[in-house]
């Protein structure tokens, strides 16, 4: 067993050095074997050269740059899968919007499951931005709205249609790959 962690990125700078120390202790705490993917969508910021650098001192981290492409997470993230070489797959945004502590989380339900989603709003969630004030005001109303909307229209019992940290098999990617942007 093991787990693939992929990181779409785009401009993280700010955040992606700190997210991959804390990935990576929070699987060196379950004594797992680990590997982070970073897939890049040709970040204009230090993102790119701040991972070559943790990559260089850490062989579990791994960077892809998805140069001259079309910004596109579900492809990022197919390419992630791709490169991929352990059965659990997580991937997650890469602005700390999920506590990468929650990974242990998963540990404990991946036997079970093939598929597990874990969601922001939920009681007791916390975000990044719960103490900056400015991201929350623009980024959480319309993450809000966006999941009443889902709510009210497809299945209620959903508390995050917009999710992006999720873990699952490699398997189910073997005749798969996410559409969409």
């Amino acid at each position: 067993m093991g787990y693939t962690v992929i990181l779409p990125t785009l401009n993280e700078s700010g955040h992606i050095v700190s997210l991959i120390k804390d990935i990576g202790s929070a699987l060196s705490e379950l004594k797992q074997k680990y590997e982070i993917i970073i897939v890049d969508d040709n970040s204009s910021d230090e993102t790119i050269d701040l991972v070559r650098k943790i990559g260089k001192e850490k062989p579990e981290v791994q960077l892809f740059v998805r140069e001259n492409k079309k910004k596109n997470l579900a492809k990022s993230i197919n390419l992630g899968i791709q490169k991929s070489k352990y059965e659990n797959i997580i991937w997650m945004d890469a602005d700390f919007q999920h506590p990468p502590d929650n990974i242990k989380l998963f540990h404990n339900y991946q036997e079970k499951f093939d598929l597990i989603i874990f969601s922001r709003f939920l009681k007791d969630s916390t975000r990044y931005f719960d103490n900056n004030i400015s991201k929350k005001k623009i980024n959480e109303p319309q993450s809000i709205f966006f999941n009443k909307l889902c709510r009210s229209l497809l299945y209620k019992d959903i508390t995050d249609y917009t999710s992006g940290f999720i873990c699952i098999k490699k398997k189910i990617f073997e005749n798969y790959m996410l559409k969409g942007y």
